[in-house]
Order: structure tokens, then sequence, then C-alpha cells
């Protein structure tokens, strides 16, 4: 009984000590949920998607952002936008208006100038961040949306959090997304890079250049972005923990017009306007290639600043496979096509059309949330090999869903021969297109690798994730943050820690096994 009593006090022993020394994984960096902290929809009125959600701090605003460990952050970015006449600091105020977080529901909106109140006023409030003045051109609030980013990188302190607002006298704030920057676990970046483009020598020959780097699909907004742009799409991928270029366009060519690009939340696209900044940037823009990494130097991609000095180191590592478009042949090759149906989300569209010689383009948008499939007959000299979509014009990958077909039915018509492979359905998953507007090709490979369009259409997905790019990695951590957004509102202090205890539990099973065979085996010895 004893040796029992001591085999089993031996694997307790044990599993307290894995207690003792398993270690807490370090936070990610996360989005509030604004619906959770109390969050509205209906600004549209402001320049916004009917279905954003966002918070409108008046004076005397307080949201509540949950309990948070501060010591595992090193900011809060708080995007937020006016109206076009906001003033930070009006003649007569005592102090800029600003955001502020604090460990009390405390309210710093004050519109009187003669009662200024600061961080010396209340000692609950833990650190703020100055507002800047509204452009004065743009209609809508949307197009002068910026970040304030409060600096919590010295702040220790852990327990409730609350956000309030110093108000521009006579102004509201609207913002529309709060973000807990992680602190910095350490740079992957590399000694030497096999070239760098100098993010400070862009946009200085034209016109109306709004952006080196583009952040997000505001851009679209922008008075003028058109051809001639040098412009790089990257995706961030969390496999090689930096960006990793997608696309790649050359001033002049219409690839360049940025406005026919949509941009996911884990891309950004790097862009040039103008002879000399191309010039300055040259060795840069030659060394990038489809597969690129990318790394950013001065570049804070949370509160999307752009320090002084920043560049865009290249390193072309072997290894990096993102597909680009096929090597094929031009003039493409003659085809003859039509389209019997269209099938989104599993129900079928009374939108077929026939594109005869030349590509079928839908005048319709079609909105999916799970898939879209195209059915109907092309048919070409050679016969149909493949087909292949793509969602920028420019990059373009095989239909791994496609179903291709005889049709009898065309013996001798259009094009001899052709319609043993005419036949076709294609799916196209969801998880192909970018979050938001997408303008997809249907393109078919015939048996000598020739190629025709046959397909254009605009798709509307609803993919917050953003496109998952056969061959290469295209994870967007927002995934991993909105997963993470109810229990990080709730209790930041067991962030990152569900990995460690299912390990913790796998061997706590294991150990108590092992337990019980030395006890069957004393038992069986006895």
């Amino acid at each position: 009984m004893k040796k029992k009593l001591l085999a089993l006090l031996v694997a307790l022993t044990l599993i307290c000590s894995m207690f003792a020394t398993v270690s807490v994984s370090a936070a990610t960096s996360y989005n509030v949920d604004l619906s959770v902290a109390g969050g509205t929809t209906g600004f549209t009125a402001h320049g916004y998607d009917a279905s954003t959600v966002g918070i409108m701090f008046g004076y005397g605003k307080v949201v509540d952002l949950g309990s948070i460990n501060l010591a595992d952050y090193k900011s809060i970015a708080i995007t937020y936008a006016n109206d076009p006449s906001f003033t930070a600091m009006q003649s007569g105020m005592a102090m800029t208006a600003c955001f502020a977080i604090a460990k009390s529901n405390v309210s710093i909106g004050n519109p009187d100038p003669n009662s200024p109140v600061d961080n010396s006023g209340h000692a609950d409030i833990l650190a703020k961040a100055d507002c800047t003045n509204a452009s004065g051109t743009p209609s809508a609030w949307k197009a002068n949306e910026r970040t304030a980013t409060i600096d919590i990188s010295a702040i220790t302190y852990s327990g409730k959090v609350y956000l309030s607002h110093f108000n521009s006298r006579g102004h509201e704030s609207l913002v529309t997304k709060i973000r807990l920057v992680a602190a910095d676990t350490g740079s992957s970046n590399p000694g030497s890079y096999d070239a760098q483009i100098n993010l400070d020598a862009m946009n200085i020959s034209c016109w109306t250049a709004k952006k080196t780097i583009i952040f997000d699909n505001d851009y679209k907004d922008t008075a003028y972005r058109g051809k001639y742009h040098n412009t790089i799409v990257c995706t961030y991928s969390d496999t090689e923990g930096t960006y990793v270029v997608t696309s790649k366009s050359v001033i002049g060519e219409p690839a360049g017009n940025l406005n026919s690009t949509t941009i996911a939340d884990n891309q950004i696209v790097i862009d040039a306007t103008g002879t000399e900044a191309v010039a300055a940037n040259q060795a840069g823009w030659d060394a990038v290639q489809v597969g690129s990494l990318i790394y950013l130097e001065g570049v804070d991609r949370e509160a999307n600043t752009i320090e002084a000095g920043a560049f865009a180191g290249i390193v072309n590592k072997d290894g990096v496979q993102i597909p680009d478009a096929p090597d094929l042949p031009d003039p493409p090759v003659a085809f003859h096509t039509s389209i019997d149906f269209v099938i989104t989300d599993g129900v079928q569209e009374m939108t077929p059309g026939s594109g005869g010689a030349a590509t079928f383009t839908y005048s319709n948008a079609f909105d999916i949330e799970q898939s879209i499939a195209f059915g109907g007959w092309a048919a070409t000299p050679n016969g149909v090999a493949k087909y292949q979509y793509s969602i920028d014009g420019e990059n373009f990958y095989d239909i791994t869903d496609a179903t291709i077909s005889a049709r009898p039915d065309l013996a001798g018509q259009p094009h001899e021969g052709g319609h043993s492979t005419a036949g076709f359905v294609v799916t196209i998953p969801v998880t192909a297109f970018n979050d938001g507007q997408n303008n997809l090709t249907i393109r078919l490979i015939d048996t000598q690798d020739g190629y025709a369009d046959i397909i254009k259409a605009t798709v509307n997905a609803d993919n917050p994730a953003g496109a998952q790019i056969p061959g290469g990695d295209s994870d967007d951590d927002q995934n991993n943050d909105q997963n993470n957004n109810q229990n990080n509102n709730n209790n930041q202090n067991n962030a990152g820690t569900d990995d460690s205890v299912a390990v913790v539990f796998v061997m706590m099973v294991a150990i108590v096994a092992m337990a019980a065979v030395v006890i069957k085996r004393r038992k069986e010895n006895v």
C-alpha cells in the first residue's frame, strides 16, 4: 500500500512541477471587437459601408475595453475620423484633442477651455495620444480617416482598461478600429538585402500622388491614381514572418492602374509615381520579382505610418513559391463559347450568356459567401486541357474543381474536333478571393498551352481572411485576431495559454498512465 501511495505521489509531484515550469506564450496583436464594446452600424452618411461598426465619441463618452495586461503590448492604435473641418486644437483651447486610456471609468471630455483636463488632473489616466487635424477637402468623414497611437510600452498595469476622448469644441470623433499591438519579440529581418527601395524617394513627380505605401482601399477615393505607377502588391505570410510579393507592375503598363486593384487586410501596395521616383529606386524595382520577401524598415504597419529614412528591403529567398502568370503565346488562341448557367452559393442564377468568339463580360456583380460556379461550353481547335482563374488580371491559378466533358451536339462546329473537350463546369471557392470586390477572369488553356479569356465578372466575396494563394502563404494574422477578440476583451491575462495547457494535459495523462503501470507491476510482484 505504501508503494502505491509512493508511486502516485511521484506522479503528482511531476505534474505539479510541469505546471510550475510551463511558460505562458507571448500575447499577439488583436483588434477589439467594437460590437462587444458598444459599437453600432449606420455610418453610411459618413462615407462608410452599411456593415461598418463604429463608436461615436462625443463629450463624456467612455468605452470599456475589458481586462488587459498592458505589459504584453507596446501601443494601442485608434483609427478615427471627423468632419472635414475638425481642428485638433482650436484657438482658445488649453490642450489638443486626444484619446486616453485609464484604469477607471473617467471621462476626459470637457468642452470648456478654461477647465483643461490632462494626465495630471486624473491619476487613473495611464497614457494618451493627441489627435491631428482633418483634411478640409474631402466631403465624407472616411476620406480623412487616420490613426492616433497611444504608447504603452512602459506601462505594466493589468486590469480593467477604459478609453476616453477629449474633443475639439463642437466636434465628435468616429472610431472604427482599436488595435492592441503586441510588444516586440525580436526582428526576423535579415542582416543584408539583395536590394532596397528608398521609400523617401517616392511620390516626387506625379500630380496628386497620396501615399508611398497603400495600407487599405482608401486610395480608391483619391482624385487620381492612374497607370503612371510602379507598383508591387505584397501579401503577409505567417510562415515567412514578412510580406511576399504576389504581383508586380511597371510604370506605364495598364496593370499599373491601381483603380482596378482591391487590397485585402493582409496586403499592402508599395507604389512609386513619376520617372524620378522610379529612377531613384531602379535597382530595387529591378530586383523585385513575384515571390520576393519584403522587409519594411521604419514602417509602423499597425499605425500605418512611415518614418524618415524608411525603406523596403528585398530578399529573393530560394524556395518561395508563388506562381506567376504562365508563359503563354500572344495572340491567344481562337475559341467560341456559350455560358449556360451561373451558381452562387449553391443557388443557380438565371444569368446565361453567349460570348461567341469574344470574352463574355457580366454587367452584374455576384455576391458570394461559399463559391461561384460557371457552366457551359468552350471550343478551341486544339481542345481544352484545363481552366485557370485570376482575381487581378495578372496572376492565374489552376481551377482544381473543374469538369471537362464532350459536347457531341457541337460536332463539326464551331471548331473541328473541339467538341470533344468543349463542355465545362468550373467552381471557385470563396477562399480564392480577397474580401470585397474582385475582378474575376476565367481562362481556358488548350492542349498546346495556348489560352483564351472566356469570362470576366465582378465578384463581391465575404472572405475577411483574404485570398489563399496556391503554392504560397497568404494567411492573415487577423484570422487569429478575430478568433481571439472575445477572449481578449474579457480577460487578457489568459491570452496565449491554450496551447500550453493542452500540452500539460496530454503530459498529465501520460504520467498518470505510467504511474498506473508502476502500481500494477508492483501489485503483481507482491
